[in-house]
């Protein structure tokens, strides 16, 4: 969905984006990891020590020693979004901060939730009482919204694995600022902290205080234009919005606008918890009222490529698979959202089929109830 813009590119407004993030020394303890990414193509990546740009082929960096204050969570998003102008996609922050602060629990609770939504994941304590990442360590307000994060986080794997796959091939990082796919829009360089996460959904984190007398935190973000008579919808709270406008958006310590437009698709995991490497129980995120597609990418011995499609009519489907892959039993379930609360239908178990019978692997086709298309 998003292409490359040539870094440079000229508008006839007097705003300009920031194509090249402020980088300060970067530092990770050694690590080594590697991803499958095809049967004869083993991608190997680790992090590195105070690198800058052009070190950024395989290590995972990260953007420095952060303060604990709501200025550097607020700078963050924007600084994790124009890292992927010059191709760092795997970028990495402190979650929560590191350096020069106190204990705050509303900062941690935003600071996860933005967290789970970056390219790496990674809570970042420190040798104090005061400097633990830990929820346990938080009140329980903070402590229940650091594990919804985290367990959001490992359901959404099955789309961040596909998206980190597909980008590899497609040179297209994980984060990418919402100016890639709408150059043309000066409005789409205001907010800069808005991004797209992944091909499928817009995200803009919370990054200030709650008002003391609402509870709520507010952001004030850009929509990008649709088709006619189609909204955005955020996934985690049911809220639609008229596209192609400036909105001020107000949310419970507990939400943060995860926002997807008629014809999304994003496979997940439904069990939170699973330890299986390739989940075989998914439940795939649906916005209908528009065709989309996404390819559900899964390696084991050779890469697996699942199409997922749907049609302007609510017509899923599912498959066939491409590749060979184990003999297993998958379930599938559909989460359906359209505003208010999602509606989950069981689609039951359904075996995929090994590399012999690759012209007789699964497909699914299911319609989603026309109310639900309202």
């Amino acid at each position: 969905m998003a292409g490359l813009v040539t870094p440079g590119i000229e508008t006839s407004s007097p705003i300009r984006p920031s194509f090249l993030p402020l980088f300060t020394g970067v530092a990770c303890a050694p690590v080594s990891m590697c991803t499958r990414l095809t049967e004869s193509v083993v991608m190997k990546s680790a992090t590195d020590r105070s690198p800058g740009p052009g070190s950024h082929r395989y290590p995972i960096d990260f953007s420095g020693d952060s303060v604990i204050s709501w200025e550097t969570l607020d700078f963050q998003p924007e600084f994790t979004a124009t890292a992927s102008n010059i191709g760092y996609g795997w970028w990495s922050h402190d979650i929560g901060g590191h350096i020069f602060s106190s204990l705050d629990d509303q900062l941690m609770a935003r600071w996860a939730q933005f967290g789970v939504l970056s390219p790496i994941n990674r809570l970042h304590s420190t040798k104090n009482e005061f400097g633990s990442k830990e929820p346990w360590h938080f009140r329980a307000e903070t402590e229940t919204v650091m594990r919804q994060c985290l367990r959001m986080r490992h359901r959404l794997i099955p789309y961040l694995h596909s998206e980190n796959l597909s980008g590899h091939r497609n040179l297209c990082p994980l984060i990418r600022p919402v100016y890639w796919t709408h150059p043309e829009w000066e409005e789409s360089y205001v907010d800069r902290n808005e991004y797209w996460f992944g091909s499928q959904l817009l995200v803009r984190p919370v990054t200030t205080k709650r008002n003391t007398a609402t509870g709520l935190a507010t952001t004030r973000t850009w929509l990008p234009p649709l088709a006619e008579g189609l909204r955005w919808v955020d996934l985690l709270t049911g809220l639609t919005y008229t596209p192609q406008r400036f909105v001020t958006m107000a949310r419970s310590i507990d939400e943060v606008p995860v926002l997807a437009k008629p014809g999304t698709i994003v496979p997940t995991a439904t069990d939170p918890l699973t330890k299986e490497d390739i989940p075989t129980d998914l439940t795939l995120v649906v916005v209908p009222g528009a065709a989309g597609h996404f390819d559900l990418l899964e390696d084991g011995d050779e890469l697996r490529r699942t199409p997922l499609d749907l049609d302007a009519n609510g017509m899923l489907r599912i498959g066939p698979s491409e590749g060979s892959g184990p003999n297993v039993v998958r379930r599938w379930r559909v989460s359906v959202h359209s505003g208010g609360h999602p509606v989950t239908i069981d689609l039951g178990e359904h075996r995929q089929a090994p590399e012999p019978l690759r012209n007789a692997l699964l497909e699914i086709v299911w319609a989603i109830p026309s109310e639900r298309l309202n």
